[in-house]
């Protein structure tokens, strides 16, 4: 089965060149458990939401109603987002700040004319005055210093020994102290392990603009729903008459975006996009004359 050029030369051997980067190298065990993981513990997504009753050609007063209210929301939602973006990060100086500025430098300018005026003929500078000479003790007032602290250490030590008795005493209360802290923190764990799964087994896609309006509030698109008049002015909610809402494009993308597909387009600041870098060729150091 060897391949050969021509009649009467050497076999040729074709072989796959695996140091190209057309070649994705094998991958190993580590990173295979790795995405066996990932894929047992995915959350589960929701690839097309259905629409909410409220927003039918023909609904449900009720219905139709909370679907105006939840889309109201997500409006105030947003525009509340724009005006704190837009809010200035300064305003100014208060009045009782001012007031208060005011009458700090009044009273500094007041302190410094006293000084000034008090400052002629009276120095006293506790750095250019005299230091007192510690006076000689006798052997008695010596004796009777180390006497007061030998007595003070063994009051000190007396002290520590009645409290470490003390704590001694009280290991059944602090152990019960310990056991209750040990039990409520367990219980909380529990409770943010719950809620944890309970937010997990909702899946991915569902109340896509609220979702959105929880992470990006000043970018979320609205929520496509006919007004009351203009269910009114299709004559009892004639479908060829009633105006169409949203974009499927927007709500496909929108969509994604939950899911982890895509990415939301935000408002970059200056300079946080990167710059692409060519990388160089096999000729970068060729000079062309």
């Amino acid at each position: 089965n060897v391949p050969m050029s021509m009649a009467g030369t050497a076999p040729v051997v074709v072989t796959a060149d695996t140091s190209s980067h057309l070649f994705a190298p094998a991958a190993s065990n580590k990173m295979l458990k790795a995405r066996k993981i990932a894929k047992l513990t995915a959350r589960s997504k929701l690839a097309v939401e259905t629409a909410l009753p409220g927003q039918s050609y023909r609904p449900d007063g009720e219905q139709h109603q909370d679907v105006i209210g939840a889309a109201l929301a997500i409006e105030v939602r947003r525009n509340d987002a724009v005006e704190e973006k837009n809010k200035p990060l300064a305003k100014g100086m208060s009045p009782d700040v001012l007031e208060i500025i005011v009458g700090s430098s009044d009273d500094e300018s007041d302190s410094d004319s006293d000084d000034s005026g008090t400052d002629d003929g009276n120095n006293n500078n506790p750095a250019t005055t005299p230091r007192k000479k510690r006076e000689k003790l006798t052997r008695a007032q010596r004796n009777k210093q180390r006497r007061i602290r030998a007595e003070r250490a063994a009051a000190l030590a007396a002290k520590n020994e009645k409290r470490f008795l003390q704590s001694v005493f009280d290991t059944k209360k602090i152990n019960k102290q310990l056991t209750s802290s040990a039990a409520a923190s367990q219980e909380k764990r529990e409770q943010i392990q719950k809620l944890k799964d309970e937010a997990r087994a909702i899946p991915l896609g569902v109340n896509v603009f609220d979702a959105i309006s929880e992470r990006h509030p000043e970018y979320v698109p609205s929520l496509p729903v006919p007004l009351t008049e203009e269910l009114e002015c299709s004559n009892g909610g004639a479908l060829r008459r009633v105006k169409p809402k949203g974009s499927l494009l927007t709500d496909r993308l929108a969509s994604m975006a939950v899911r982890g597909m895509a990415r939301m387009r935000t408002e970059q600041t200056k300079g946080a996009k990167k710059k692409m870098r060519i990388k160089p060729g096999k000729d970068c150091h060729v000079s062309i004359r």
